[in-house]
């Protein structure tokens, strides 16, 4: 009988590690997706960025040029306009991105949450 009680604490160790381990693996994966996530989100706000900075040197080597004249200001108002396009553009594409990422990050909560047993960092929950 000695030998009976000895392994029920064991197999119950053995079963817990097990969890663990599922867990483990669980926020493993939950952190790839949040580092991938992240890495996506970064790209896209340095890429937005950078595509905002070149409009911005072409608005500024435009305004640099003579604009003394009619003609020279309308030219210098269609390329305001077609930039402010641009501008448009590019910012409702990074927004996009932003509520995707959001989304997936929500959901990700919800992985995160259920691995570690509904704990938060939150202290009012």
């Amino acid at each position: 009988m000695p030998m009976a009680q000895e392994g029920v604490p064991g197999r119950a160790l053995v079963a817990e590690r097990a969890v663990l381990a599922a867990r483990d693996g669980a926020l493993a994966d939950a952190d790839r997706v949040l580092t991938e996530i992240l890495a996506a989100a970064h790209a896209v706000a340095v890429e937005s960025i950078a595509r905002i900075e070149t409009l911005r040197a072409e608005i500024d080597a435009a305004a640099g040029q003579s604009t003394n004249s009619p003609a020279g200001a309308h030219e210098l108002s269609t390329l305001l306009v077609a930039k402010q396009r641009e501008i448009t553009a590019i910012l409702k594409e990074a927004r996009a991105a932003s509520e995707s990422k959001t989304a997936v990050l929500q959901h990700l909560t919800g992985h995160y949450r259920s691995a570690l047993g509904g704990l938060t960092a939150d202290p009012q929950r």
